[in-house]
Parts: C-alpha cells; structure tokens; sequence
C-alpha cells in the first residue's frame, strides 16, 4: 500500500506538471530562431491516476494525456492536425511505454525513494529545441517533491545524479537500455519530426494574403495609459 504522504504528493506535484515545464529556466538552450517542445509529466508509483502527461510547441499547449483517458487529446488546430500524423501516434505510444517503465523502476525502487523524499511520485519535465539549420538539444530531469533528482542528456545518453536519495534510482535508469532509448527516441526523433510538421502546418495554415490594417486613431490628451508590471504571467489550468 503506498503511504498517506505519497498520495498528497500526487496531488501537489499534479499542479505543478500543469505549469510551464518546471525547472526549465535553469537549463536555457541558447539556439536562435530555435523552436521548442516541452512536456511535464508526472507517474505515481500506484493509484488510479498514476500518470499525467502534458506537452507545450513554442510555449502553446498541444497535447495531454492522462491514465483515465483511453486516448491522447489534441489541444488546438495544431494540435488536431498533428494527431491525424504518424509521428503523432509515435510519439504516444512512445509515452505509452515510458510512464510504464517508470512505475516499475519506482516500484523497484520504493524504499530508498520515500525514506529521501517521502513520496512515490515523480515528477519530471523534457525540453528539446531545434533550429531551422537542423541543429537540436535536448535534457530531461526528473525529481520528488519539487527537489530535482536526475539530469539525463539525450546526446550523450549521460544520467547526472543531483540527489544522492535518487541513486539507486539512476543506477536502475542507467541499466536498463530500454529506458534509455526511449528518452532518446522521444526527445530527439519524435521531437524533431513533431516539430518540423508543426512548422510544415503552420506554413499551409496561414493567410496568403495579409488582412487590410484598421487605422488606430490617436489617443486623445484625457487618455491614459497604465501598465501592471505584475500581471506579466498567469497559471493555466487544462482540462
């Protein structure tokens, strides 16, 4: 039976998979013109809702899936447009695959991974970028209680640990090939393929001629105009 604890930290650490890609900002990819693909994800050790998956294309969010729903939803015109593609069911089988053999590295690592964290739930988010030249990187990072716990490098295949309560943890990842090639095939090869088809739609989905312009009439002297400097970002809930 998995611990009280752990079923709060599933809770908490859901709402932090729907924010942008937790722990991002510390790992910036410096590629100009670079387009970007993310997913936060979140797999449980056990529980009816063991895994959540959410997946953003330059910022906008494209695809969620859940182990309540029997299939991945499309989130946007992009979005359905990808899901009718191959690279599309790839991809979710692929992650299909990945949150399974998640659950039972955790399984098989469930003593030494709550006695460090209290919590069989692990949290984790993938981002990847490519510029039109072809040129890609891409990290994945994976923790417990907001605490980041493994750095794996796709190009290298390299696990880094930074928690030393996800040791047996990464020398479990580190073993198994399996594992390792799907992140690599998810963050590299569906990444790439979803990426350029986004930039392939895009293209054939805009506007061949741009619209007339609607003249702006000047502000007049009794207008004002304030600017909330607090009111830059905003959570986003997806349903």
């Amino acid at each position: 039976m998995e611990p009280t604890g752990s079923k709060l930290g599933l809770v908490l650490l859901v709402l932090v998979v729907l924010l942008d890609c937790p722990w991002a900002a510390l790992h910036v990819l410096t590629l100009d013109d670079a387009h970007s693909l993310c997913y936060a994800f979140n797999v449980s050790a056990s529980g009816p809702s063991w895994y959540v998956v959410q997946g953003k294309i330059n910022g906008t969010p494209f695809f969620k899936h859940t182990s309540r729903s029997l299939k991945a939803k499309p989130i946007g015109p992009l979005a359905v447009m990808l899901s009718a593609t191959e690279s599309w069911n790839q991809m979710v089988e692929h992650w299909k695959d990945l949150v399974e053999e998640l659950r039972k590295a955790l399984l098989d690592n469930r003593q030494n991974i709550y006695e460090s964290f209290h919590s069989l739930s692990l949290q984790g988010h993938m981002m990847c970028q490519q510029k039109f030249t072809g040129q890609s990187r891409a990290f994945w990072e994976f923790g417990f209680s907001g605490q980041r716990c493994l750095h794996f490098y796709s190009k290298k295949r390299r696990w880094t640990e930074l928690h030393p309560g996800c040791r047996s943890l990464k020398e479990t990842l580190e073993s198994d090939r399996y594992v390792t090639n799907l992140l690599v095939v998810i963050s590299h090869g569906d990444c790439v393929k979803l990426l350029n088809q986004s930039r392939v739609l895009d293209t054939k989905a805009a506007p061949t001629t741009a619209p007339a312009k609607t003249p702006v009439p000047a502000p007049s002297k009794a207008m004002t105009i304030t600017y909330n400097r607090w009111s830059g970002s905003s959570l986003q809930f997806l349903s």
